[in-house]
């Protein structure tokens, strides 16, 4: 019967251990220098698929075929002409939040771009098939594996890699298209590299915009909600911090 007793508090206490080092939390800290690598996401800003279950699917879409319709179409439209604005401060964002509200040691863009090893890594070639917009200066290394995070790492003096693609939407939060209210959506895939190359982290964040705008006769104020957009991506980067801060 002791022998027995003992048997099960022994088995009690090793799944105790067990589970607390599975669960162990991830501290950035004890991984910086962090250096931010890859951070893309789509070009313009689509309804949000799940706003209208009965809609065409693909009209939510930002694929290749439909950038470039937009490119031809949509010249004035700055939902997409500030694509690019849009992915950059992204960029410069999760720069500035890693040190400002984390605290932790980031390598400078600069170095990570000119870095030896970055400038000579080829990106994939079914890279193109996806339309992302890339950060200014950056390649996609959103699948990048352990043999080439070792590479970056050793090469940046960092102890982290950080790559980040955003989905980028505008969302009906009240009424319908015609006369309701729309948001800024954004949703963020963060996965990060350790310097063996090993994968810490690879999860996704979620944040719609506190503001929303009025719809009247499918018209809102398209600017300020471009400025959403931007506010909003903060917020999904600060989520993104606050769960690994130790």
């Amino acid at each position: 019967m002791k022998k027995s007793m003992f048997l099960v508090l022994a088995l009690f206490a090793f799944a105790a251990i067990f589970t607390a080092c599975k669960s162990a939390p991830i501290a950035l800290a004890d991984h910086s220098p962090i250096a931010v690598i890859t951070v893309v996401g789509n070009h313009s800003l689509p309804w949000k698929e799940d706003d209208d279950p009965n809609a065409d699917t693909e009209k939510g879409q930002d694929g290749t075929l439909t950038t470039l319709v937009n490119k031809l179409i949509g010249g004035n439209n700055i939902e997409f002409t500030s694509g690019q604005d849009r992915i950059d401060y992204a960029y410069d964002a999760f720069n500035s939040l890693l040190e400002e509200v984390g605290g932790y040691e980031v390598v400078p863009k600069e170095t990570v771009q000119n870095s030896r090893e970055y400038l000579n890594a080829r990106e994939n070639i079914f890279n193109v098939l996806e339309a992302r917009v890339k950060a200014t200066g950056t390649k996609d290394f959103m699948k990048a594996g352990s043999m080439r995070g070792r590479s970056f790492t050793k090469d940046m003096g960092a102890k982290s890699l950080i790559f980040a693609e955003f989905k980028f939407q505008k969302t009906n939060v009240r009424g319908n298209k015609w006369t309701g209210q729309v948001a800024a959506s954004v949703t963020m895939r963060v996965r990060v590299l350790d310097e063996n190359g090993k994968e810490l982290i690879d999860r996704e964040y979620s944040a719609v915009s506190p503001d929303a705008l009025q719809i009247s006769g499918r018209k809102y104020d398209k600017d300020r909600l471009v400025e959403m957009v931007n506010e909003t991506i903060d917020l999904t980067i600060n989520k993104f911090i606050m769960d690994y801060i130790s």
